[in-house]
């Protein structure tokens, strides 16, 4: 293995994940939606202690955190056409440009971060010693959150660009309700983001289809009078089921944000939002859980005290 580009690329992505950070100050003074304003503000604490993994491999390595090279440089200059092109985009005035390229901004970003990690982790295992303990650990600590970053992002840059487009978007992204962190996943929060929108046009398109063939019959009043009750009587079923499937959606909602904050307990990675603490007990992770599906809207009772 070549080590000379391996420390070069260890100083590479020491200054993208410098960057990055610019790059979320930014993108979330660009951020209209306030969950993905609250996504990006957890990525940007997390990329700040990306910088820090990245020090101490440096220190590792015996390289020099703030030595110089022509590729640092190119990186550098890369982040500051993505802080610029957020910075003109906010200055239109445009709140829903400004998003849009700023999601965009953060996808290219975390695009050349993704890679930078798998490299990493593949050169990890050529190494051994205590080199090699450090770039791994390093890579354990990051790689998951890296994969959150890319796909969750891309998936709210696809939902918001079609929301601007006038299509039917899903929003928060099944990216983030199914919490993506691989390849195979996101291509599935695709597919199922495809397949709510054909739903929703379905939906609209036969709705369309029977207000035109209402308008074209002329019923008798005893038609008419069957019509209503028949139709009141979907209403209702409708509605039963609407009900029950939000009931059965806050339910799988509240799940997902449980087991995710369980997950994050187990690994030593979830804190609390109060003190900035490490969670450790069972019920507080529970807690958490609970209190972010109520933030993404899930109709959860409190418990009785």
């Amino acid at each position: 293995m070549n080590e000379e580009q391996l420390d070069d690329l260890i100083l590479q992505s020491l200054e993208h994940e410098l960057g990055g950070i610019k790059v979320y100050e930014k993108a979330v003074e660009c951020a209209v939606n306030s969950d993905l304003k609250e996504e990006w503000g957890k990525y940007l604490e997390q990329t700040r202690t990306h910088v820090q993994i990245l020090e101490t491999v440096c220190a590792a390595f015996g390289l020099d955190p703030r030595r110089e090279a022509l590729s640092r440089g190119i990186v550098r200059t890369i982040g500051s056409a993505l802080l610029e092109a957020m910075q003109v985009a906010l200055d239109t005035g445009d709140s829903v440009a400004a998003e849009l390229v700023a999601c965009e901004a953060v996808v290219l970003a975390e695009t050349k971060d993704h890679l930078d990690w798998e490299l990493l982790g593949k050169c990890a295992k050529q190494l051994s010693g205590e080199r090699r303990t450090h770039l791994e650990q390093a890579c354990d600590k990051v790689e998951d959150e890296e994969d959150e970053h890319l796909y969750h992002t891309r998936g709210w840059c696809r939902e918001l660009w079609l929301k601007s487009l006038g299509l039917s978007p899903v929003l928060p992204p099944p990216e983030e309700e199914h919490d993506v962190k691989t390849a195979i996943g996101a291509a599935r929060a695709e597919q199922a983001s495809n397949r709510a929108r054909s739903r929703a046009t379905d939906k609209g398109g036969h709705t369309m289809a029977a207000r035109s063939r209402a308008s074209r019959k002329s019923a008798s009043t005893k038609t008419k009078a069957r019509k209503s009750t028949g139709r009141a009587k979907t209403t209702t079923r409708k509605s039963a089921t609407k009900t029950s499937r939000k009931a059965s959606g806050a339910k799988t909602l509240a799940q997902r944000k449980v087991k995710k904050a369980m997950t994050e307990r187990k690994a030593g990675k979830l804190k609390s939002g109060r003190s900035g603490k490490k969670v450790t007990s069972r019920k507080q992770a529970i807690a958490i859980g609970l209190s972010e599906a109520r933030k993404r809207g899930a109709k959860i009772p409190k418990k009785k005290k």
